[in-house]
């Protein structure tokens, strides 16, 4: 690969995260995108990642855009993020019905309460980067190099109707510093999200465009699952397993012809 490493979003398996864990780095992964933990469970997490030899790639931020006190939820989580070393603050916020001008000041101002270095990556959902047409209005408007965007080809699926994921990441590439790897089976607002290679994002596609920007941010595998479904460690597992497996021979082929 030509990415630096591939991570995993362990935020997705809530009680089983400490499981999954020390279980990463044989499967081929050295990072993980967690949420903030809890201020007196910082420290055990830190103790937890370390063991497990495991960096945080992505931390993963709660803020409410809307709220007066937006900053100030940000400024609570900086100590998290400088504990864990984190280079990338995740937001998944709304501006609602925040004006425009307003929410792209608010979110310069939370670029301002990041450590220096972090660079904050909006996801994309609804409504400040629902596709590339909404990312872009908001990247130039916050007009911050601070302020990225996560790429999901999943979710151009579950948030819009009849839009190509591949055509979406070139028309915003540009402002791409971090991708989820996350499947679905296109479905408009269906959470259905298997194993990776089990539904119908163009896989070879992205993994072609990543590689022909010798992309180098953070590259997330999130497998937030099938509504309905009983989680359990055992399906946990072996749609890591899956995944994996369906990374790595496809990207192993994609290097071998060219």
């Amino acid at each position: 690969m030509r990415w630096p490493d591939l991570g995993c979003r362990t935020a997705c398996y809530g009680p089983l995260e400490p499981q999954i864990w020390p279980l990463l780095r044989g499967l081929g992964f050295s990072a993980v995108e967690i949420k903030t933990p809890a201020a007196d469970a910082l420290n055990d997490v830190c103790a937890a990642l370390r063991r497990a030899d495991l960096r945080v790639a992505a931390l993963h931020l709660s803020c409410y855009l809307t709220r007066d006190d937006y900053t100030e939820q940000v400024r609570a989580q900086r100590e998290a993020l400088l504990a864990l070393q984190a280079p990338y603050a995740l937001l998944t916020m709304r501006r609602e019905t925040l004006p425009p001008p307003e929410a792209y000041d608010r979110i310069r101002r939370i670029a301002d309460e990041l450590p220096p270095g972090v660079v904050a990556l909006l996801e994309v959902h609804a409504d400040l980067a629902t596709n590339a047409a909404v990312a872009l209005e908001t990247m130039r408007g916050v007009n911050d190099p601070r302020v990225r965007i996560n790429y999901d080809p999943a979710n151009i699926h579950f948030y819009n109707r009849g839009l190509d994921p591949i055509a979406e990441f070139r028309a915003m590439r540009a402002f791409v510093a971090g991708v989820h790897l996350k499947e679905t089976n296109g479905a408009f607002e269906t959470r259905h999200f298997p194993a990776i290679g089990e539904g119908v994002v163009d896989w070879a596609g992205l993994f072609g465009e990543l590689d022909a920007m010798n992309f180098a941010g953070p590259v997330t595998l999130e497998l937030e699952g099938v509504a309905g479904e009983e989680k359990s460690f055992e399906l946990a597992l072996n749609r890591l397993n899956e995944s994996v497996r369906y990374i790595q021979l496809l990207h192993g082929a994609r290097a071998r012809s060219r």
